[in-house]
């Protein structure tokens, strides 16, 4: 994996910019992904905390996003339990809310405009589905502090859930791991930005399945087939993926380090 930014360094990532800076003994910076034109359901989803939080937790406040259309473009926060919308959240960026002559509306609203969202939680590992629709150029940005640790996210119960990458570095699915996971049955999902349809269906097999197979060499990610090795299928910094969970098997996704040598 990439390890990350420190003091003075700055990452070129494949989705956008990284850059930080060391205050006291935390790690702060931002990550910026440029939506374009086309990509109109992105994978997205936070990979900081809010600055101190101690419960590895950010709200959406966090995260801004420039140039989106207030009310036509948004993002969908979506059920683990039947993939239906539980919110839906658009942004008023600073130009917006200039000219509706109230710089105080910039931040994240409900579609009606009338309740805000900012203070939304969205604890560690939280991703959501964009929905641009309006053909702008979206910048979003996400910036606060690193997790400096692993962070090993608890599915059981959820069947869907949208998981992010919770590290701000580009990752590849060997960098995590899936513990629990029934292989070929459990699963995750890439989804298309253009249709939402599946691009890859990646399964893992931990190491006490591997070791029941007579094979460690064989834990890792691979296609539903288990013929083909997905370890290196790119988890870029800010994009998430769809887990689908349906053995009813206590899963737990693991994170590592960003900082870890």
């Amino acid at each position: 994996m990439k390890k990350l930014i420190t003091a003075a360094m700055t990452l070129a990532l494949a989705a956008g910019l990284a850059s930080a800076q060391v205050t006291s003994d935390n790690i702060v910076g931002y990550v910026t992904i440029t939506n374009n034109p086309g990509t109109t359901y992105p994978s997205y989803g936070n990979c900081f905390i809010t600055v101190g939080d101690v419960n590895t937790s950010a709200v959406l406040g966090d995260i801004t996003a420039d140039g989106m259309a207030a009310g036509a473009d948004y993002l969908q926060f979506l059920s683990p339990a039947d993939l239906s919308t539980i919110l839906f959240a658009t942004y008023i960026d600073a130009a917006t809310a200039d000219g509706l002559g109230d710089p105080g509306m910039q931040g994240w609203w409900n579609l009606d405009i009338d309740t805000r969202l900012d203070s939304t939680p969205l604890p560690a590992g939280t991703g959501f589905i964009g929905n641009f629709g309006s053909g702008s150029t979206v910048v979003i940005t996400y910036a606060g502090e690193v997790v400096q640790d692993t962070i090993d996210l608890d599915m059981t119960g959820l069947t869907y859930p949208m998981v992010a990458n919770t590290v701000p570095a580009d990752l590849t699915l060997g960098d995590i791991t899936a513990e629990g996971m029934a292989a070929g049955a459990d699963y995750i999902q890439f989804l298309s930005s253009t249709d939402l349809s599946t691009t890859l269906f990646a399964t893992y097999i931990d190491a006490a399945t591997a070791d029941g197979l007579g094979d460690p060499g064989m834990q890792g990610w691979w296609n539903l087939d288990i013929d083909t090795r997905l370890d290196s299928t790119p988890l870029p910094a800010g994009t998430g993926f769809l887990g689908n969970f349906g053995s009813g098997s206590p899963v737990t996704i693991g994170f590592p380090n960003p900082v870890a040598p």
